[in-house]
């Protein structure tokens, strides 16, 4: 009966390790962020090395990859924003004082009230086809959630799977 123990402890051991791989890229290469709708099964995937941004299955996610469904970005950023463009646009000023602001097509604003590092963010565009975006920044792990997005869509939104998303400290696309 004990071999049996110790076979049954070792697959659970492995899936467990399978799992943690599956659930988070913190390994460096990407971010990846999953569907909030119920029954929506989509991850977006944001790979580091390639600047490349597309949907997978979060049921079988997996960084890096490259695919049809997405497209690479451009790190836009500057002295003053943190700044991710192309299908996925981001707009993050360093100085967390600034209310608005416009940069590279966008206008941002603060939303509600700060919750201790985590900043609500709405944005508008003045490109056509593309209404805006909007997401949620901590300074402490990043970007944890975004919708209305070019690559998502409008249809529900998109939370960070992890702990550290982009433009978390370091880790700058």
């Amino acid at each position: 009966m004990r071999p049996n123990a110790t076979l049954v402890m070792t697959v659970v051991a492995l899936a467990a390790c399978l799992a943690l791989a599956a659930h988070g890229a913190e390994n460096g290469k990407g971010y990846i962020y999953d569907a909030t709708d119920a029954g929506d099964n989509r991850a977006v995937v944001v790979n580091r090395d390639t600047g490349y941004v597309g949907i997978q299955d979060k049921r079988d996610v997996h960084v890096p990859m490259d695919g049809d469904f997405g497209g690479f970005y451009e790190d836009c950023g500057n002295d003053t924003f943190l700044c991710l463009e192309g299908p996925l646009d981001i707009i993050i000023p360093k100085s967390m004082s600034m209310k608005q602001w416009t940069y590279k097509g966008l206008s941002c604003k603060k939303v509600g009230k700060p919750e201790g590092d985590t900043i609500r963010v709405t944005c508008s565009s003045s490109r056509l086809y593309h209404t805006g975006t909007s997401f949620t920044y901590s300074r402490s792990r990043g970007v944890l959630s975004f919708g209305n997005s070019r690559i998502g869509g409008t249809r529900g939104g998109f939370v960070l799977r992890g702990q550290r998303g982009l433009f978390s400290p370091g880790n700058n696309p």
